[in-house]
């Protein structure tokens, strides 16, 4: 037994020094190329981070729920519409790393070591191959879909919650197949914690793979273990969806603007794509995303190998190949074009997310299998890497062409004239937009001034006389505690019906308004929820953790 350990623990490590290498390697030549390009999101997200960083330097703690310091101080409630926590390594690293451009290629490493290892050991957890393990954890993580989520959209949402979906597709088998709930549990509620949209298409995976195999849910063992998972991960996730919930039912929400028609794929532009391995094609000045060559070589194989293929396998395959027909043409999506559907999910393309870690693993599975011995795994192991890693390098050369012309740096970021996001905003407010974005304070219907942001909720002014009332360039939320101070002293406020802030009788000269949001019943709810939540699945894990070693002694 001792010497089984030793040789674990020797090959884990081998593992993860390839693994650490390959991660090196993923930001080589990005890193090289010393800057970061303009990309759609870039600045949403990258706001969200530094109002967080903000928000901690200057005393307001981690949790923030509206936007006192980016997003033009609008009192924004995108840090509650929209999960952080994916965030909390990149803001740590902040505080550490000056450079943007270090502290992005950074964090871009770390990402994909991470999600390295995440794969490997979730896929290996489900079929005890490392061959496999290995192969499908490069093939899906140095991928150029990797990339294009990444530096294209930079995406940080999205880009997080690929590092947890392997946790979900193989922790669902594991629940089916042995009754364990904790991989699944925590996979789910990462990816939740990472994006909303991703993780409501993930569960509809997990919907589909635990209908398929609906007689193995008709177990008490399996039910019970069901039930332990999706009550956990409600506890867990309880510090984002408890808030969430009640500023959107308390609130009309506005959500992204979308302006854009859902459509199918269409084939040839498909084809092309796969093909060429490309990190992004632009149509009609959007971007879009296909599968990549190595999981389309997946279909390949994956019907070679067909045959041999053990059931879950064979499941994984026929789910890939219909999320293929969801995003195609066949598909009537133009039907979708006047529902809910449109103004949410947004995009078809986004299931080739799914379609691409299903894929990677039937290319994984098949190719290994599909050897005869030892020396073919290791020959095609080491082709399949080099191929992977000469792909990833040449999509890094294609993300640093296309933005050649377009470079960024954290004054492009964190400066306020980069125009005002109006998601998550109360929809009656969407008419004072301009004000907001242009920090005008209203005095009266035709008179308005500028106001200097402080940053930490504060705005600072000068009245040519006393004010009766003044309209102040802020959005207040029904169901969020607010206090207003001017000049240090509280004053009496409203909310008008645009949801602007509204301050009486203000006095002549020069005047300092602050806003300070206070903590509600809901998030200390949401607080105790959350760590409850936490220790019991810690408890859980060091109790199975227990279990395996009691039995290893035994044997």
């Amino acid at each position: 037994m001792k010497n089984k350990i030793k040789q674990m623990v020797k090959n884990t490590a081998f593992v993860l020094a390839v693994f650490a290498v390959l991660s090196l390697m993923s930001s080589y030549i990005l890193l090289k190329s010393h800057f970061v390009g303009s990309s759609i999101d870039i600045v949403f997200h990258w706001s969200r981070i530094y109002e967080i960083r903000d928000s901690i330097l200057n005393g307001n703690g981690l949790f923030s729920r509206v936007a006192l310091n980016k997003f033009n101080e609008s009192g924004s409630a995108v840090m509650t519409m929209y999960p952080y926590i994916n965030l909390l390594p990149v803001i740590i690293l902040s505080l550490f790393v000056k450079s943007f451009v270090h502290l992005v290629y950074i964090t871009f490493i770390l990402r994909n070591f991470l999600s390295l290892i995440v794969a490997y050991f979730a896929c290996y957890s489900f079929n005890k191959n490392k061959w496999i393990s290995f192969i499908f954890s490069i093939s899906y993580v140095l991928s150029t879909m990797t990339l294009f989520y990444s530096f294209i959209l930079m995406d940080i949402g999205v880009s997080s919650s690929l590092i947890f979906i392997p946790m979900v597709l193989f922790g669902t088998y594991r629940l089916i197949n042995a009754n364990k709930w904790l991989e699944l549990t925590i996979g789910i509620s990462a990816v939740i914690f990472c994006h909303v949209i991703t993780s409501v298409m993930i569960s509809m995976l997990v919907i589909v793979i635990l209908v398929i195999n609906w007689r193995s849910l008709v177990k008490r063992k399996t039910l019970i273990s069901l039930l332990k998972c999706f009550s956990m991960t409600i506890i867990l996730t309880g510090f984002f969806w408890i808030p969430f919930i009640f500023l959107y039912l308390h609130n009309q929400i506005s959500m992204p603007n979308v302006w854009w028609k859902l459509s199918g794929t269409d084939i040839n532009t498909f084809m092309s794509f796969v093909f060429n391995n490309s990190v992004v094609l632009t149509l009609n000045i959007m971007s879009v995303r296909y599968i990549t060559t190595i999981a389309f070589v997946g279909i390949i194989v994956g019907i070679i190998f067909y045959n041999h293929m053990e059931r879950p396998d064979k499941q994984i395959f026929w789910i890939a190949i219909a999320s293929l027909f969801l995003t195609s043409s066949l598909f009537p999506w133009n039907e979708l074009n006047n529902t809910f559907v449109r103004s949410t999910f947004q995009f078809s393309w986004r299931i080739f997310i799914v379609t691409q870690v299903l894929l990677c693993y039937i290319f994984a599975v098949s190719v290994i299998k599909l050897c005869k011995n030892k020396r073919q795994i290791f020959g095609v192991t080491c082709l399949v890497t080099l191929t992977v890693m000469c792909m990833q390098v040449s999509g890094q050369r294609e993300v640093v062409d296309h933005f050649y012309q377009n470079r960024y740096n954290i004054i492009h970021i964190i400066r306020d004239d980069q125009g005002l996001y109006t998601d998550y905003f109360p929809k009656n407010s969407l008419k004072i937009a301009d004000d907001i974005s242009q920090h005008k304070v209203g005095i009266s219907k035709r008179k308005k001034i500028s106001v200097k942001l402080l940053d930490n909720g504060k705005f600072k002014f000068k009245l040519s006389k006393k004010a009766k009332s003044i309209k102040m360039p802020f959005i207040m939320y029904k169901g969020i505690d607010y206090q207003i101070k001017v000049n240090g002293h509280k004053a009496k406020f409203y909310s008008d019906d645009h949801s602007q802030l509204t301050i009486n009788n203000v006095n002549k000269g020069k005047n300092t308004v602050r806003v300070i949001v206070h903590k509600s019943w809901y998030d200390y709810l949401s607080y105790v929820l959350s760590s409850l939540g936490i220790v019991i699945l810690l408890y859980s894990l060091i109790k199975e953790y227990s279990f395996k070693q009691n039995i290893r002694r035994s044997k």
